[in-house]
C-alpha cells in the first residue's frame, strides 16, 4: 500500500474548494506567490503527524467555522491489505485502481484532529473506521524531512548532519568488519577500567549484597562494566557540527558561512545520500527502513546558477532511491525535468481550487522522446517556462522566437522547440497540463529529393503529427506558414543573422501589416476563422495547392501532391 494523493481543504490560504496533490517519486509544485504551495508542504507534515494539534492561524481566514480537512488516498492495495482492512473501505478510483481514503478533520484549534474513513458504497465519511489498522497505514506514510529557505544556520546544519549520517550509516552496513573490531577494542577498554576500579566496585557491591541477602539470601551482586551498543550514526549525530576551510587553510564553523555556501553543503549531503543509495543492489526494499519524504521550499534560493543545476540533479537522484520521495516548491523552470520518469508537475492556482497536473508516466514518453527532452533542456535550461505560462506559442526556431517576442503581450510565452519535429512532443505536454497554446510551423514541400528520386517529405509526416496531437487536447491551435516563416511574412531575409534581420524588417513602416498579423497570432486576437489555421490533416494539402495556384508554382517534383 502506498500514499498516492493528498487532498487539502480550509488549511492556511487554501479555501473550501481545496486542492489535490498527486504523490509521485518527485512532485514539483509551481505557481504564483500566495496560492498554497508552501501551505501544501505544511499540510503534508500535518497529515504525516497523524492529526497533530493546529493553531487558529492554520484555519482558513483564521476562522474555526472553516474546519480543516486533510485526506490521503492510498493505492497499490495488496491481497494481504484487503484481508486486513476489509472490502468495505476499498473502492475503484478514476484510474480504475483499488484505493482507500481517510482524512483528519479539525473543528477547533488547540486540539488534535479526528480521523474519518471514506465508505464509497455508502458515499459518506465515517468517524473512525478502519479501526486497529492505524499503525499499518502510518507505516505507509513517508516521514517528512523539511528544508526551508527560512531555516537559520543551526537548523540547516542539523539537517545536513542528519543527511550525512544517513549516508554513513548505509556505508557502514556494507562493511561491518572494521566497526566490529573497533567495538571489541572498546569492550576490552571497559574490562581494563573494571580492573582499575575493582576495589571501589567491591565496596559498593558488598554493601548492596548485604542488603539484598536480607531479602534474597541466595543471590550475589556483580557489576559488569561493558560498552553499550554503539551505533555510528548516533555517535555522529550527537554534538556533531561542520567546519569549512577557507583560502587560508583555516577551518571555520559552517554556521558562520554565507547562505549560498550553507545550501551548497546541503546539496552535497543530499548527493552523498543519493550516491549511497546507488550502492544498493537494484531497488530492493530494506524492510526496517521507514519511507521518507524530502520537502524542499525554493531550492534555488541563494544559489549561483551552476549550483542550481547541481541542486536539481541531487534532488532527482534522491527521488530515484528506494524509500525516498521528494516534494519541492519552486519559481525556477530549471527544477522541472520532464525527461525523468515518475515525475509530477503541479501548478497551484487560486481559481476555485484549480490545479494543473502533468505526470511523466501518463504522458507515456518514448525513450526517444525522453532523450530529445533531455537534449533540449541541456541546450536551453529555461525551456520549461511554459509550465508557468497561461498561453504559449510553439515555434520551430530562433527567427520565429525572436520575431514573436517583439510583438507578444507579457502574458504570452514563446517556446523555441528547436526544430519542427519536436513540436508534437511539446503539444503532448501542454495537452496534459491543460495550457492554451498555438503551434506555428512551416508547411514545407510535400516531396523531397533523395538519391535522384522524389519521395514524401518527412516534414509532412510531422505536419500530420502536429495536427493530430493538437486535436487530442482542448486548448491547442495550429497555424501554418506557407511555404515557410521567412517567405510567409518577409519574402526574403538576408542570410547570416536571420533573427536580427527579421527584427530590422519589423521596424520598417512598410512591414506594418506584417507586424499587425504577428501581433494577432501571438496575442490570440485573430478572427474566428483564420485562413491558415489547420483543423485536420487534409487542410495541409488544400493550402499547398492554393499556394501553388496563386503563385504559378508547377505541382511537380517537390510540389507534387499524393
Amino acid at each position: 500500500m502506498k500514499l498516492i494523493e493528498l487532498q487539502i481543504k480550509n488549511f492556511g490560504c487554501i479555501d473550501e474548494n481545496g486542492i489535490t496533490i498527486k504523490i509521485d517519486d518527485i512532485v514539483v509544485l509551481i505557481g504564483p506567490n500566495n496560492v498554497g504551495k508552501t501551505t501544501s508542504i505544511r499540510a503534508y507534515e500535518m497529515f504525516a503527524n497523524s492529526g497533530t494539534i493546529l493553531k487558529i492561524d492554520d484555519f482558513y481566514q483564521n476562522n474555526e467555522n472553516n474546519p480543516v480537512e486533510i485526506a490521503g488516498v492510498f493505492g497499490e492495495i495488496t491481497n494481504e491489505d484487503k484481508q486486513q482492512i476489509g472490502e468495505k473501505w476499498i473502492y475503484k478510483n478514476s484510474d480504475k485502481q483499488d484505493v482507500i481514503k481517510y482524512k483528519w478533520r479539525w473543528e477547533k484549534s488547540g486540539v488534535k484532529g479526528e480521523k474519518y474513513s471514506w465508505c464509497d458504497k455508502e458515499g459518506k465519511w465515517e468517524k473512525g473506521g478502519m479501526g486497529g489498522w492505524d499503525s499499518k497505514i502510518a507505516s505507509c506514510i513517508p516521514v517528512p524531512l523539511k528544508i526551508s529557505p527560512f531555516d537559520d544556520s543551526i537548523q540547516l546544519e542539523n539537517k545536513i548532519v542528519e543527511l550525512l549520517t544517513s549516508a554513513v550509516k548505509e556505508n557502514v552496513k556494507n562493511d561491518q568488519s572494521k566497526v566490529a573490531k573497533l567495538l571489541d577494542q572498546v569492550n576490552d577498554l571497559a574490562n581494563e577500567v573494571k580492573k582499575q576500579i575493582a576495589e571501589e566496585l567491591n565496596k559498593t557491591t558488598s554493601r548492596l549484597q548485604k542488603n539484598l541477602n536480607e531479602v534474597f539470601p541466595e543471590h550475589n551482586v556483580d557489576i559488569a562494566p561493558q560498552a553499550d551498543k554503539i551505533e555510528v550514526d548516533k555517535i555522529l549525530a550527537t554534538g556533531t557540527h561542520l567546519n569549512v576551510a577557507g583560502n587560508d587553510g583555516k577551518y571555520y564553523p559552517l554556521a558562520n558561512q554565507g547562505s549560498g555556501l550553507q545550501r551548497a553543503f546541503l546539496w552535497s549531503a543530499i548527493e552523498a545520500l543519493a550516491d549511497t543509495g546507488k550502492m544498493k543492489s537494484g531497488r530492493s526494499t530494506i524492510e526496517s527502513e521507514k519511507p521518507k519524504m524530502l520537502l524542499v521550499e525554493e531550492p534555488e534560493s541563494f544559489l549561483h546558477p551552476p549550483a542550481v543545476r547541481l541542486a536539481r540533479e541531487a534532488l532527482y537522484k534522491i527521488a530515484e532511491l528506494d524509500n525516498w520521495q521528494v516534494m519541492i516548491t519552486t519559481h525556477s523552470p530549471i527544477f522541472i525535468d520532464v525527461s525523468k520518469p515518475h515525475t509530477t508537475i503541479i501548478r497551484v492556482e487560486k481559481n476555485e481550487g484549480a490545479t494543473k497536473i502533468f505526470s511523466t508516466e501518463k504522458a507515456q514518453f518514448s525513450d526517444k522522446e525522453r532523450e530529445r527532452l533531455q537534449m533540449i533542456r541541456n541546450c536551453h535550461p529555461t525551456i520549461n517556462e511554459f509550465f508557468f505560462a497561461n498561453k504559449v506559442i510553439l515555434v520551430e526556431g530562433d527567427t520565429e522566437q525572436v520575431t514573436f517576442s517583439q510583438v507578444k503581450e507579457e502574458r504570452v510565452t514563446i517556446i523555441n522547440c528547436r526544430g519542427k519535429a519536436n513540436i508534437p512532443m511539446f503539444e503532448k505536454i501542454l495537452n496534459h497540463f491543460g495550457v492554451e497554446y498555438i503551434a506555428v510551423h512551416d508547411l514545407d514541400t510535400p516531396k523531397s529529393k533523395r538519391d535522384g528520386k522524389f519521395i514524401k517529405n518527412s516534414m509532412w509526416t510531422i505536419n500530420e503529427k502536429i495536427i493530430e496531437e493538437a486535436n487530442k487536447g482542448l486548448n491547442g491551435k495550429v497555424i501554418v506558414n506557407i511555404p515557410d516563416f521567412e517567405r510567409q511574412f518577409f519574402g526574403y531575409l538576408q542570410s547570416g543573422d536571420k533573427p536580427y534581420n527579421a527584427i530590422l524588417e519589423l521596424q520598417k513602416e512598410e512591414r506594418r501589416n506584417v507586424r499587425d498579423e504577428l501581433e494577432k497570432i501571438a496575442n490570440g486576437s485573430l478572427s474566428e476563422k483564420y485562413e491558415r489555421e489547420i483543423t485536420n490533416v487534409s487542410d495541409y494539402k488544400k493550402l499547398g495547392i492554393d499556394y501553388c495556384n496563386e503563385n504559378d508554382v508547377p505541382m511537380t517534383e517537390i510540389w507534387e501532391f499524393d
